[in-house]
Order: structure tokens, then sequence, then C-alpha cells
């Protein structure tokens, strides 16, 4: 008797969970590989897009809590099989924990009501220079779900 076979919607939800699945591992993964291990990590997964952003983070410095939420945007790129650019992205959100305490401590000496997109930009910046950093050395078997096979 042959199995019966899989309806879209099943196949839908398999991916749906084969992809949370690989981004709760990697955040986990690299927290601790990045010494993150004090913060409680939240993920989220919205059903919609973010004004195309890949991802999204808030961090609270003083509780150590880290909400990250993950949009749909980047699950289409890990459809695509593009593991290290879901990837990068990922760590790319475990760096600004890194930076926060730092941005938010800058932050108190800005002019209050002044356009201050200096700070957040430059934030950005290093935020973006010490995840490619983390990255480009990080072995493959970590990142890309399909290694080995």
């Amino acid at each position: 008797m042959s199995k019966p076979k899989a309806t879209t919607k099943n196949k839908q939800v398999t991916d749906i969970m084969k992809f949370k699945e690989y981004v709760i591992k990697i955040l986990n993964g690299m927290q601790s590989y990045m010494c993150l291990l004090e913060y409680t990590l939240e993920i989220e997964f919205p059903k919609v897009d973010n004004n195309g952003a890949f991802a999204e983070i808030k961090t609270d410095v003083v509780y150590f809590n880290v909400n990250i939420k993950i949009y749909p945007v980047t699950k289409k790129l890990y459809e695509q099989k593009k593991y290290f650019q879901v990837f990068s992205y990922l760590v790319h959100e475990l760096c600004h924990i890194l930076i926060e305490p730092m941005s938010q401590e800058l932050s108190k000496y800005l002019v209050k009501g002044e356009n201050n997109d200096l700070l957040e930009d430059v934030t950005e910046r290093q935020t973006q220079r010490i995840a490619i950093a983390i990255s480009r050395n990080v072995k493959e078997y970590v990142w890309n779900p399909e290694y080995g096979e």
C-alpha cells in the first residue's frame, strides 16, 4: 500500500517549520558562539513584511531580553537556498546586541529633538562590519542545512 501524497498545504506547513527550525538553530548556536548567553531570546515570525526588512531586533540591555522578528522576505531567501545570506542577516541581528549598550550610552549626549541619524548610521555600519567578520569565519556546516548531502 502506497503512502498518501502530501498535500500542498501540508508541504507549506512543513516548509515553514523547517525554516523556523533553521532560524532558531542558527540564532541559538550563534548566541553561544558570540558569548551572548546571558540574553534571553524571543523569536517571532510575523506573517507580514516590514518595508523590506529581513529582520528586526529590540534589545533590553538592562534585563538582557532580546526580541527578534524574522520577516517573510527572509523565508523567501531560504527557499531560494541562499543560506549564507540568511545566516549573515541573522548574525547581523545578533551583532546589534554587542553594539546596543554603547549606542544607548552615546544617545544620552545627543541634543533632544534634533535629527540624530548619524548615530544610527554609524551603529548600523559597525554592526555590519562585526557581522561580516563573524559570518566569514563560521564553517559552512553551521549555516548550510544541505552540507554533506
